[in-house]
């Protein structure tokens, strides 16, 4: 029976999108005649530790983030269990210690999952050469990387110079289930939502700038909904207070996001940094909701021909689109219907699990990765 590690700098709740993954990788890696075990930085609560054993999955807990120390402790809490393939999530490929299970025979094969935000400068002169170097080095010990999107893909190879060939992308996926496409009723106001961590990063406050600029041209007919916390927060609200908009309403922590997703016309991405992925999209895609996303990293990627995009931190663009949104509320039901079907032709928690299995089974038999198949996508590697 092969086996198959995943560590994770992670600690399930059980709640949210990546808990579900974890537990139905584990029920579809021992369908396929897996032994699965996982490596957590904290306990999960009872419940979660209940459906894990369920699923024939047990763990382990280590510190984090990842290096020697984590590796011994690793080692010693696994005692004989020896993986054939360790999966890594929330990890760097250049983790010194984690390529070193692999390099001390701990592991066979080592799969790491590029969940990162954030975009790689590019390097000139001898720092170019030198980041050729470390990406071929470590290209040479991991054996598939597995970035969440062609954005990070391209960031993974163009960048950081991992090699191509074990490039492999599987998009981030949802429980359908979990995200209700309820009908809009036609009229009436429309609800304009944010969710999202009130971060400078997140572009909350060009979403802010951008209200305030349709309000003034007159534009009304809709409510701004602002759902999360975060350092900005003071901030934003500041800026709301001087700027005369107590129309925002700021609905702090939300115990559900698809409730309100589902209740939303348009659902905004404003990110101004290099977004992996950009899950909070697929989610208002899922509920139907019309996407208005920024162009930053992985955004575009997720949102496609089903929702509208925008040059990120610019507010008059920000405007425009949310405007041309409003204007038109057939636009609206016909993006939120091709966005519901885009998530579930894409980015599935189905399709996610099977890519990822599949290049598992792929690195344990020595097969090419970028012919993994079962579900991935490969537009940025080869």
């Amino acid at each position: 029976m092969p086996r198959l590690l995943h560590v994770m700098n992670f600690a399930p709740r059980g709640t949210r999108t990546i808990d579900h993954f974890i537990l139905a990788l584990a029920r579809e890696m021992g369908g396929r005649g897996w032994e699965v075990r996982y490596a957590f930085s904290a306990d999960p609560p009872p419940d979660f530790r209940e459906a894990l054993a369920g699923a024939g999955a047990g763990y382990v807990v280590v510190p984090f983030p990842f290096a020697k120390a984590s590796a011994r402790e690793l080692v010693r809490k696994l005692g004989g269990y020896r993986p054939d393939v360790t999966q890594a999530s929330f990890v760097s490929a250049f983790t010194r210690a984690l390529l070193g299970l692999k390099l001390r025979g701990h592991t066979r094969r080592l799969v790491v999952i590029d969940h990162s935000s954030g975009d790689a400068p590019a390097r000139r002169g001898w720092r170019g050469w030198a980041a050729r170097a470390r990406g071929y080095l470590v290209g040479r010990v991991v054996d598939a990387v597995v970035p969440v999107s062609a954005a990070v893909a391209r960031r993974d190879t163009e960048r950081v110079f991992l090699p191509a060939r074990k490039v492999r992308v599987v998009y981030n996926g949802i429980r359908l289930s979990d995200f209700p496409n309820p009908p809009r009723a036609p009229g009436g106001v429309a609800r304009v939502v944010f969710a999202g961590q009130l971060r400078p990063e997140k572009g909350v406050m060009t979403l802010l700038r951008a209200h305030d600029r349709l309000r003034k041209a007159g534009v009304t007919g809709y409510e701004l909904l602002v759902a999360g916390t975060g350092p900005q927060e003071e901030e934003l609200k500041s800026f709301c207070k001087a700027a005369g908009r107590d129309d925002v309403r700021f609905l702090g922590h939300v115990d559900s996001v698809p409730g309100l997703f589902g209740s939303a016309d348009v659902v905004v991405c404003p990110s101004e940094w290099y977004e992996a992925f950009g899950l909070v999209a697929a989610e208002a895609m899922a509920c139907g909701a019309a996407c208005l996303a920024s162009d930053a990293g992985g955004l575009p990627e997720v949102v496609g021909g089903a929702g509208r995009v925008f040059r990120a931190g610019d507010v008059g663009d920000l405007a425009a689109g949310l405007k041309w949104l409003l204007d038109d509320p057939d636009a609206r039901r016909r993006l939120g219907a091709a966005g519901r079907a885009r998530v579930e032709e894409l980015f599935t928690l189905d399709r996610m699990v099977a890519g990822h299995a599949a290049v598992c089974e792929a690195v344990h038999r020595g097969d090419p990765v970028a012919g993994a198949g079962g579900g991935g996508d490969n537009p940025g590697g080869g």
